[in-house]
């Protein structure tokens, strides 16, 4: 998987969704979707999440950093809302 492209994760993506989830979860951490997640998120139209930033989100937060945003912007992106200030 970690040779994986964006077709194939795109691939993974759609058979991983359904129409009443309200976001997708691509929990292998193989997978390179750092540069992907706004362009995932818009191929099924919700947030998805992957466990790999998942995981660093919350370890930023259990830090307290303050600008998670700027790090993780795809991904505040994906979630429709801005990173809390610590």
């Amino acid at each position: 998987m970690a040779r994986w492209g964006s077709e194939e994760i795109g691939g993974l993506l759609r058979a991983a969704d359904s129409p009443d989830a309200e976001a997708v979860l691509l929990p292998e951490t193989a997978l390179h979707t750092a540069g992907l997640v706004g362009r995932l998120a818009a191929l099924v139209g919700k947030p998805v999440l992957t466990a790999t930033q998942v995981t660093l989100w919350q370890a930023l937060d259990l830090l307290g950093h303050a600008d998670r945003q700027t790090v993780f912007r795809p991904l505040s992106r994906s979630l429709g809302q801005p990173a809390r200030q610590g």
